[in-house]
């Protein structure tokens, strides 16, 4: 659907329901920017309800077809950016970090790899795959030498970015970004991620730009669905049913309103 067309088919569903619902009371008019809201919540809970459809399961969110589709959009891959890691508190000498701005919209890492570096012939070039685990486990892996970083293996832990004298300034300037510390007995060259990140908001007109103008996540221009259009009549039927139960609790959802925008990074 167009944004038009979502705009023109939420007015006709909502306004058809809020009759049966409310009787001959005359439907409570939504503009285009509380429409925006209610379909930008309902892509997010539909995509969040896919994702994590795929817990515990060996497929993960890939099991069904129908996920697959739907989700595909949002699959990205990039590579991480080593940073100095001499300002955080490390692991130790064989910590490397890395990088990865986007991952701050990300719902979960999918795919990761790390290829190595170095001198060593044995192992520079070779690609080793890349073992989340838990802070509280990874002393114990550290210390045992079937489990721990090896040629085909290489242990992450995620980490704040924080400095050790200030808890609250982050050590690097540029917002938004999320650090991965990798620990690997070889050093690392290329750090690799595919992740699924969050749909951008879908916006069904133009929001001003001025400081007093709302914005969605950032976003204050017309933006479409980016999903596959098979879900966009789910996407439209599950907003309608927000609106209604905003109308009967009288409430309105919350648009986040961050300083920095996602727009820069729309358009990379």
């Amino acid at each position: 659907m167009t944004t038009k067309e979502f705009s023109d088919q939420f007015d006709s569903l909502y306004n058809q329901q809020y009759y049966v619902l409310f009787s001959m009371q005359n439907p409570v008019a939504l503009d285009e920017y509380e429409k925006s809201l209610y379909l930008t919540k309902a892509q997010e809970s539909i995509v969040e309800t896919l994702y994590r459809a795929g817990y515990g399961i060996p497929e993960g969110f890939e099991k069904t077809e129908y996920a697959r589709r739907i989700l595909s959009q949002l699959v990205i891959s990039t590579h991480g950016e080593a940073v100095d890691g001499k300002e955080l508190v490390l692991v130790g000498d064989n910590s490397y970090c890395f990088s990865v701005k986007e991952l701050t919209y990300a719902y979960g890492i999918i795919y990761e790899q790390a290829t190595f570096g170095g001198d060593d012939v044995c192992a520079a070039g070779k690609v080793a795959d890349i073992i989340p685990v838990t802070h509280d486990d990874l002393h114990r892996l550290l210390r045992n030498p079937h489990r721990g970083p090896s040629l085909r293996r290489v242990l992450r832990v995620d980490h704040s970015g924080y400095s050790t004298e200030d808890s609250e300034i982050p050590v690097y300037a540029e917002p938004q970004r999320f650090i991965v510390e990798l620990i690997s007995k070889y050093p690392i060259a290329d750090y690799y991620v595919r992740y699924i990140r969050k749909p951008y908001p879908i916006i069904l007109t133009e929001l001003g730009e001025d400081d007093n103008s709302p914005s969605i996540e950032g976003f204050n221009h017309i933006r479409e669905c980016e999903l596959n259009p098979a879900v966009h009549k789910t996407i439209l039927e599950e907003a309608v049913k927000l609106a209604l139960a905003s109308k009967t609790l009288n409430t309105l959802p919350v648009a986040p309103q961050p300083k920095e925008s996602r727009e820069k990074e729309a358009g990379e």
